[in-house]
């Protein structure tokens, strides 16, 4: 769903329910909220891996995939998203 629409349904919702723009607002960020920790966890994860291939090089020891699972399960992050941030170092190193 776009950001448009998005907007326009939350714009209707807020009419509809009475709310103030505050109101409205406080309800929005309290929803976003979930994914802004996610998005946050994962910047913590990236910046974690991009460390280890630093230090390592892309291709990673048995120990350091180790640790980055656990650190994976602490920050619940999906293995869909961590592939990307895999994708990625390997398309740099690949260079």
């Amino acid at each position: 769903m776009s950001r448009f629409v998005e907007s326009q349904i939350l714009k209707d919702l807020q009419e509809r329910l009475g709310l103030t723009d505050e109101e409205a607002r406080t309800v929005r960020d309290k929803a976003l909220e979930p994914h802004g920790k996610y998005k946050e966890n994962l910047d913590k994860y990236k910046q974690i891996f991009t460390k280890l291939v630093d230090e390592q090089g892309y291709l990673l020891g048995e120990k350091a995939k180790a640790d980055l699972k656990k650190l994976q399960q602490y920050l619940k992050l999906k293995d869909e998203d961590l592939a990307l941030i895999d994708n990625e170092a390997e398309v740099q190193n690949s260079c």
